[in-house]
């Protein structure tokens, strides 16, 4: 055996490391040191369904799935839901123990487990089941012992076993074989020590394991060689107990120990680097106590600890990340005992007592600040972001809502702060900063919440404030500063809460201020002045709050401003303006409260402007854009009260970003957007800000795979022996009326963003958007054959299009199998040839007897016959009856609404196929309502018997006016009604003036010899009338609006007629407010076109 030392240095691989570490910060190269950049991990805890919150090993499989083992059962993951398998005493077939440390998956996609006290247990893929390998003492073909800690499947296929007490064992599935190595106290070439905890196959194919005494190594000939700590040797290993090994991709193996911290040999090196814990030295190790290593694909060596996780800086320095009780997305806990990164570059952190934390390094790019745990002098003074600008050195400011400004210098590495200071004139006046710009001088200004307006000179390092005077002329207006832009001459504008606008002149160092005046339309339309930006030519935008947009023209002083206006949907999308933006076209953008509004066009002589404005239903995430900055490949990226949007106005699409990927939070402040000279943007909230470059921000380009998770019939599990996701079919019975399936994107990196789609084929046309929803349920599918097919996206809309395929087949009830058919065909054979038989014997028989039956039969049909003739004759007349007005013949009610409303559905169909294109031309159907003027006091002073005579004869001067083609309806009482179709309207109003005249021109008979002339009043309408608003009526509403009309004709003098016609503004919801209002018809704000006839005076009754 070789007892090797190692020691010496390792600073150029740390710098190695280092270059990787750097990616996604380069915004902000200030974080060195122990300094933590900000890590934001999303958690899984017994609250999420983990069985137990210690969570010892990890390990992602072939299929995408992330297994956890803990101290009360193996947990399987798929983003969605956790699946539990626990130790089952009554079932050989369960998980033999528990407590899980360790889990590997051999080629054919098997998991072999390790387990405390249950030995090892390999678990079948295809069943879900549990085969266990345990000691046997009475076979030395069995493992070494049961409590095992680390598990390995080498590249040969063979499995290595590392046990707490009992040595090594290696497992040869093939044969079935078992190989044990044992310590040997007088084998200098045997097991360093029986306690096996790491284990570890490098690039060479060699074994390296890590016990209680050391590492060590097997050789060629089935000896070991020996890495062991000797006080003596500084370069030894730092200590003996091994809890963690680990190749990078160098070449070099970092052992993690539980006492002695963390141990670094480099390829072909001889000695060890020591990285451990001292007080000291913030930087140093978190803690000596090492469970996992692991480096991830960017080059980053993560390190858990019992003190939290470490990550290893270029300086060869540690950044520390602890649980903080108050931030739940913090470290879920601070001991470490287990790490991972899945195929997505999601890095998972298993802990002692947290369940699992886990951190998508994309969320970096975002470069949030924050607060920093050791205080203000280290960096952001306050969370609470409000505005930024950049110096003439490229440092940059921020502003803050009560911790003053932030000098952030990227390239030096330090932050300056500057707050107010009540005892110094020449500090911030207020530390509340809502607005910052710099002037051309270079000097920056600060405007605050109440102190006023402040300049600070670079030059003598101090603040100079302007307050509101309201005894002196050329003072600012207002000291509350919203709102600030120095514009491309240099001017400084200044918007203000309640104040107005303000030109700053330089020369008289005095404020020339615009203010909103009620009785002047071209003054500034609100004195809350919350954006400012200057366009082509300086031209001057000005938004505001509650007054919507303004355009300042210099050289006048005069404002023309544009409002929303609900009733024009090209009007500014909402009147408080938090932000504009003039792009590198010229064109303006406005981010307003209710959406981002594009000014399309606009007439400077007229004032007339039209906007296209993008809300929630184009894609942007929340309508309340505070900012809007471009970055350098013509994007806009917008701030909003839901995270980040990029939009590209190219092809008007919007990519949102939410707190997940890293942003400072959800919601982003009003004024807290910028872009730097480099290009980077800055958006700030109550959380800190972020600062980035575009092109730097990843997209997840892992193709999540998707899988069956479960599948139920009635809610209950139905997959059986077999595992959902090994399912290659599905078959059910006609009783299996309800089946659900569900299913899930194995991507981690933000699982509740993953979309999914379906499609049923053999039954769905087309593709089935089900959003974040990861279950389908199907009822009663009939017997045939399907295939279910599912495609899902990650949370960066990667979709896998090959997706889930699983066929089904629903099997017929028995009655219609196919054997049932055979039976069926037989039975009927069978009774045909007894048929035969009988029908042979009894022919002579029958012959006789069926000439009898046939003449009475004939004679019975023919009496059957006259009886269904005279019932079908009586049928007809019941009906025709229940049609008919019983005084008059005419039509009545019941036939309107059972015969007319079939019409009335036609001329619908017909009218929209015209609108599709399908029909040159449809007809439109008249209503027309008739009442009888002065019928009443032939009712009260001749009798009814002389009303009646009166309405037979109305009836008969109607046929004659009215066309053949026409329904006539005695409506009630004096009225009826004259339905129609009609193609032109001028023929609609030649029927009313018809009908008119021919009543009021007729002579009626009462009989006795007494004479009646009566007039009638006429009231009309069309279906649809040429719009289409009109089709969404029904027949009730049009029969209410011809009567609405006759109201109208009655109230203007009677013996006239009124049409009420549909025009473009027509709506349904006008239609009906008509028919509840007790108003004129006509008065209805363009709501119809009224038609009337030409003057008549009422005629007397004349009897």
């Amino acid at each position: 055996m070789v007892d090797a030392r190692r020691g010496g240095g390792g600073l150029g691989r740390l710098a190695a490391v280092g270059a990787l570490v750097l990616v996604g910060s380069l915004a902000w190269p200030a974080w060195s040191g122990a300094e933590a950049k900000p890590m934001r991990f999303a958690q899984l805890s017994a609250d999420e369904g983990l069985s137990q919150t210690s969570v010892f090993t990890m390990f992602q499989d072939s299929y995408g799935f992330v297994w956890l083992g803990t101290e009360d059962g193996l947990n399987r993951f798929d983003g969605q839901a956790v699946t539990v398998y626990k130790r089952d005493h009554q079932d050989p077939g369960s998980l033999p123990h528990d407590l899980v440390w360790s889990i590997a998956e051999d080629p054919s996609g098997d998991l072999w487990i390790g387990t405390e006290g249950g030995g090892l247990a390999r678990w079948d893929r295809q069943s879900g089941r549990f085969e266990r390998y345990q000691h046997d003492p009475a076979d030395e073909n069995s493992p070494s012992g049961d409590r095992v800690r680390i598990v390995l499947v080498a590249s040969d296929g063979a499995v290595w076993v590392g046990t707490k007490d009992t040595g090594l064992t290696r497992f040869e599935p093939q044969t079935g074989t078992f190989t044990r190595f044992r310590h040997s106290p007088d084998d200098p070439s045997s097991l360093g020590h029986d306690g096996v905890y790491a284990l570890l196959e490098d690039r060479s194919g060699r074994l390296w394991v890590g016990t209680e005494n050391g590492v060590s190594r097997l050789d060629d000939e089935g000896g070991f060689e020996r890495f062991s700590h000797d006080p003596e040797v500084p370069g030894s290993l730092s200590g003996s107990r091994v809890r963690a090994l680990l190749e990078d991709d160098q070449g070099t193996v970092w052992v993690g120990t539980l006492e002695a911290g963390l141990n670094e040999l480099p390829s072909g090196s001889e000695e060890f680097i020591h990285h451990r814990h001292d007080p000291k030295r913030p930087g140093s190790l978190a803690d000596d106590c090492v469970h996992a290593v692991h480096r991830d694909r960017a080059g980053r060596l993560w390190v858990g600890t019992r003190s939290g996780l470490d990550l290893l800086q270029p300086t060869g320095s540690f950044a520390h990340y602890r649980h903080d009780p108050l931030n739940p997305a913090s470290l879920a806990e601070d001991q470490v005992m287990s790490l991972m990164e899945d195929r997505g570059g999601v890095l998972w952190a298993g802990t002692r007592a947290g369940g699992v934390s886990r951190w998508n390094p994309a969320t970096w790019a975002f470069g949030h600040v924050a607060t920093s745990p050791g205080g203000e002098e280290d960096g952001l003074s306050h969370d609470y972001v409000t505005s930024f600008t950049e110096d003439t050195l490229g440092r940059l400011w921020v502003g803050t809502m009560g911790g003053g400004i932030d000098v952030f210098d990227r390239e030096g590495g330090e932050v300056r702060h500057h707050r107010h200071d009540p005892g110094r004139s020449h500090t911030l006046s207020d530390d509340r900063v809502m607005a910052l710009a710099r002037g051309r001088a270079g000097e920056i200004w600060a405007g605050t919440m109440e102190g006023g307006l402040n300049r600070f000179d670079p030059e003598t390092g101090r603040f100079r404030a302007y307050r509101a005077d309201e005894t002196g002329a050329g003072s600012l207006s207002s000291n509350a500063v919203m709102s600030l832009l120095a514009d491309r001459e240099g001017t400084l504008w200044v918007g203000t809460y309640l104040g107005g606008l303000n030109r700053y002149d330089r020369p008289q160092d005095s404020f020339t201020v615009y203010r909103h005046e009620p009785s002047n339309p071209r003054s500034l339309s609100s004195d809350i002045v919350t954006s400012i930006e200057e366009g082509p030519g300086g031209t001057l935008w000005v938004g505001t709050e509650g007054g919507g947009l303004n355009r300042l023209e210099r050289h006048t002083g005069r404002f023309q401003s544009f409002r929303h206006d609900r009733h024009r949907a090209t009007s500014l999308s909402d009147d408080t303006v938090y932000s504009l933006h003039v792009d590198a076209e010229g064109t303006l953008w406005a981010g307003t409260r209710g959406g981002l509004a594009r000014l399309d066009t606009f007439d400077p002589a007229t004032g007339e402007a039209s906007f296209r404005t993008y809300t929630e239903r184009d894609g942007l995430p929340n309508k309340v854009v505070y900012g809007i900055q471009p970055d350098g490949m013509g994007r806009l990226w917008l701030s909003t009260n839901k995270g980040l949007a990029r939009f590209d106005p190219r092809t008007e699409t919007f990519r949102d970003y939410s707190r997940t990927h890293g942003l400072q939070g959800n919601e982003f402040t009003f004024g807290a957007h910028f872009r730097t000279t480099r290009g980077e943007l800055v958006f700030g909230g109550p959380q800190g800000f972020n600062a980035f470059f575009a092109e730097t921000i990843p997209t997840n380009d892992n193709v999540p795979p998707v899988v069956l998770t479960s599948f139920l019939k009635s809610n209950q599990p139905a997959h059986g022996d077999t595992a959902p996701f090994a399912l290659d079919q599905v078959t059910l019975g006609y009783r299996d009326d309800v089946v659900t399936f569900e299913f899930a994107a194995l991507d981690y990196a933000d699982p509740g963003r993953n979309r999914y789609v379906y499609k049923l084929e053999g039954f769905d046309p087309e593709w089935i958007d089900l959003g974040p929803v990861h279950r389908v349920t199907f009822t009663d599918l009939r017997h045939g054959d399907y295939v279910l097919r599912v495609k899902a996206a990650n949370n960066d809309g990667i979709w896998n299009e090959e997706g889930l395929s699983l066929p089904i087949t629903v099997l017929p009830p028995p009655w219609r199998t196919w054997w049932a058919y055979l039976g069926y065909t037989l039975l009927l054979a069978g009774a045909v040839l007894r048929v035969v038989h009988v029908q042979r014997k009894k022919a002579v028989r029958e012959t006789e007897y069926r000439r009898r039956l046939e003449l009475e039969v004939e004679s019975r049909t023919e009496e059957l016959g006259r009886q269904n003739e005279r019932l079908e004759t009586l049928n007809s007349q019941l009906v025709e009856t229940s049609f008919t007005d019983s005084l008059t013949g005419l039509r009545n009610r019941r036939f309107l609404f059972e015969e007319v409303g079939k019409e009335m559905s036609l001329v619908h169909r017909n009218h929209r196929e015209q609108a599709r294109g399908l029909r040159e031309s449809a007809d439109e159907l008249i209503f027309m309502m008739v009442d009888l003027d002065w019928f009443k006091p032939i009712n009260d002073t001749c009798g009814h018997a002389a009303g009646d005579r009166v309405l037979v004869q109305v009836r008969h001067l109607l046929e004659k006016a009215c066309r053949d083609s026409d329904t006539l309806i005695r409506w009630g009482g004096d009225e009826f009604l004259v339905v129609g179709r009609v193609n032109d309207l001028e023929g609609v109003e030649a029927a009313a003036e018809r009908i008119r005249s021919v009543i009021e021109g007729a002579s009626f008979d009462l009989g006795d010899g007494q004479v009646a002339h009566i007039t009638c009043s006429i009231g009309f309408t069309c279906y649809p009338a040429g719009t289409a608003e009109m089709l969404g009526l029904s027949l009730e509403q049009v029969v209410g609006l011809a009567d609405r009309a006759l109201y109208t004709a009655k109230k203007s003098g009677r013996n006239a007629w009124v049409g009420l016609l549909g025009t473009p503004s027509t709506s349904v919801d006008g239609v009906l407010e008509t028919l509840q209002s007790d108003a004129d018809a006509d008065a209805g704000d363009g709501v119809f076109e009224v038609r009337r006839s030409a003057d008549h005076q009422p005629a007397e009754l004349a009897m």
